[in-house]
């Protein structure tokens, strides 16, 4: 654990530079973010009354979503693309370390926070690189935010009446 607490913040900035490394050779796929780019088109489609499933949103691609998600997503749609991709992006990683540090408050972590950043900044940026999560944020996903809702939800066991309502 020493190790950890020791090279925690080293490990987070080698992974948000080479994560800056694969966007520099492959800038497409990276600020593309075409689901992200999907939630949007799709909210902007509803508000200018065309048909939401009718044709693409987004080029080809259609909006796959209930109707209700368009409602959910339509914030999106004060945003230009170029900003909301860049607050979505910082939104993710906070919700990842949001979601590390539940899981280990409820493991027995007892650390104050200013203990506990250097091992949370080392498991996001390992955990940056584990598939599911890299092209969570790569395509700009909604499974972060799911998981943490989720895992928010789980881990409260206060038996109040909204609980269940993350799941």
């Amino acid at each position: 654990m020493t190790l950890i607490r020791r090279y925690g913040w080293f490990v987070l900035a080698v992974a948000a530079v080479a994560h800056v490394v694969t966007v520099a050779i492959w800038p497409h796929a990276f600020f593309y973010l075409v689901d992200l780019t999907v939630y949007r088109d799709g909210v902007l489609t509803m508000f200018s009354d065309r048909a939401l499933y009718d044709h693409g949103v987004s080029g080809v691609m259609n909006f796959v979503y209930p109707p209700f998600a368009a409602l959910l997503f339509a914030p999106m749609a004060i945003f230009p693309t170029v900003v909301l991709r860049v607050i979505w992006t910082a939104a993710n990683i906070v919700l990842l370390a949001a979601v590390i540090r539940w899981c280990w408050l409820r493991m027995g972590g007892t650390q104050p926070l200013r203990a506990q950043l250097p091992v949370i900044a080392f498991l996001v940026g390992v955990t940056f690189w584990v598939d599911p999560i890299r092209i969570t944020f790569i395509l700009g996903q909604i499974n972060i935010v799911l998981l943490a809702l989720v895992v928010w939800d789980v881990l409260r066991n206060d038996g109040r009446r909204w609980q269940g309502v993350g799941i």
